[in-house]
């Protein structure tokens, strides 16, 4: 879908580099992920990922960017599956994006995906975390089938992918501070079902 969607030239609503780190995430053996603003797209349901993309100042062509972005959920149905561990921000499950129902049940996805999933790991960093990985926001280290790891930054105006080793080194820093503050795995599935608890 993404590939026809590029092919065709159609209007996507995606910031300079997205469509360099889709090429490689569809290959990628490990996606590691913090975000701070919403849940990672790998992990949306269809209702909260249209709520994403509403938020566009541009909404044309809305259902093709929610099936391209769906269809990049299927790394997790391949044979070996993409391993995921996702940290996520506490704000990321404080914001009503959707509404009550599309947020909890949003909450309650990343749960089950977690619980069931091995190759799924969903992770919180709370409030109460002091940590500089944090610091300069939602970054994305992606393993690659050569071993081979490269970082990408997504903000409002560029997307960018990091190649660099010197520079990915430096988002594995980060990466393991933010680890070293997150929560484990089975106190952040009580968590984020309390959180999903708030919107009922």
């Amino acid at each position: 879908m993404w590939d026809e969607i590029k092919r065709e030239g159609k209007h996507i609503a995606a910031p300079p580099g997205f469509d360099k780190y889709i090429d490689f995430e569809g290959g990628a053996l490990c996606v590691r992920q913090f975000t701070n603003q919403w849940v990672p797209g790998l992990l949306q349901t269809p209702d909260y990922a249209r709520a994403v993309l509403e938020l566009s100042e541009s909404a044309g062509g809305v259902e093709e960017r929610l099936a391209a972005r769906i269809e990049r959920q299927g790394i997790f149905d391949r044979e070996p599956p993409a391993r995921m561990v996702a940290v996520l921000d506490e704000a990321v499950l404080r914001r009503p994006l959707g509404g009550a129902k599309v947020i909890r049940e949003q909450l309650e996805w990343l749960v089950h995906l977690s619980a069931t999933r091995r190759h799924i790991s969903v992770c919180v960093l709370p409030f109460t975390a002091m940590t500089a990985g944090a610091d300069d926001g939602s970054f994305t280290i992606l393993t690659l089938p050569s071993g081979l790891d490269i970082g990408y930054h997504e903000g409002p105006e560029i997307s960018q992918v990091i190649e660099e080793p010197a520079v990915v080194a430096e988002y594995s820093v980060r990466w393991d501070l933010v680890m070293s503050e997150a929560m484990s795995r089975s106190e952040s599935h009580k968590f984020i079902l309390r959180a999903a608890e708030d919107y009922t």
